[in-house]
């Protein structure tokens, strides 16, 4: 069996088929930023996601795989932990109370078949398969309020019950989130928040406000055919078909959203099986 494994570089990588035949294809996403200092052993980022399945490939087609970046880890300071991983990733906040950095969303990691850069918006378009990045930490944040789930759709972010109005970061799901494919940023505040992980649609980010503060939520997940999907025209809007299949036809059998999966840089692995059979383990 000939296998592709693709570990995160921060840009994208290029898998020409060399054959005809099925492939067994996984992709998992990043978590998002965890506690440097342990300020709170309790408390843990987003994990991302894995997904995978079969799909039939003709030899000589390529595949452009996107894999996500790990969120940046809570710091002391404004140049530290803020950063999104790459592919989607949100940045933290930076609190103006003690200036300390909240943890980065972690990026997904997707197929796809157009290039590009990863924000591209034909590109995005383009995703046959998406494993959702998970949310950033909040290091106030009340663990109580997150499932750590990462399934077809994102999680809730942790929040700090006790603020009169904590903020509650919504899972994006798969027709909204903070934007298609992009998790959203958290605002710099007094008490903030963390950054949205990367998806299919990316999660929202946590804190905003001088009362509220919360992690960032986790992205949504996508497989073209899997049951709950919903794929997009192609087009360069945003259009939604209420259909399982992609524009382009492809389509995985057997598809497994698997949630709380990964807690570092997102990677994918590409298995070529001739027969719709599942890798050894």
């Amino acid at each position: 069996m000939e296998t592709k494994t693709f570990n995160y570089t921060g840009d994208v990588q290029e898998y020409t088929v060399p054959k005809d035949g099925y492939y067994y294809v996984e992709t998992v996403g990043a978590a998002g930023g965890t506690d440097e200092f342990s300020y709170n052993e309790t408390l843990k980022s987003g994990y991302g996601a894995k997904t995978s399945g079969h799909i039939f490939l003709k030899a000589g087609e390529k595949l452009y795989i996107y894999v996500g970046g790990n969120g940046g880890i809570v710091g002391g300071g404004a140049t530290s932990g803020r950063a999104g991983g790459y592919n989607g990733g949100g940045n933290g906040g930076l609190s103006t109370f003690d200036n300390r950095a909240q943890g980065g969303g972690g990026g997904a990691t997707d197929v796809r078949l157009v290039g590009g850069s990863w924000n591209n918006t034909s590109s995005l378009i383009s995703r046959i398969m998406v494993a959702g990045g998970g949310g950033g930490l909040d290091m106030y944040a009340d663990p109580a309020g997150s499932s750590y789930l990462y399934g077809l759709d994102g999680t809730i972010g942790r929040y700090d019950s006790s603020y009169t109005y904590p903020s509650i970061a919504k899972g994006a799901t798969q027709t909204r989130g903070n934007a298609f494919g992009v998790g959203g940023n958290a605002s710099d505040a007094r008490t903030t928040g963390g950054g949205g992980g990367g998806g299919y649609y990316g999660g929202t980010a946590g804190g905003g406000g001088y009362a509220a503060s919360g992690s960032g939520s986790g992205g949504s997940s996508y497989i073209s055919g899997y049951a709950g999907v919903n794929s997009v025209k192609e087009s360069t809007t945003i259009t939604h078909t209420n259909d399982t299949l992609h524009y382009s036809g492809k389509y995985f059998l057997g598809g497994i959203i698997t949630p709380n999966y990964n807690s570092g840089d997102g990677y994918a692995r590409i298995y070529y099986c001739l027969l719709y059979t599942s890798p050894s383990p």
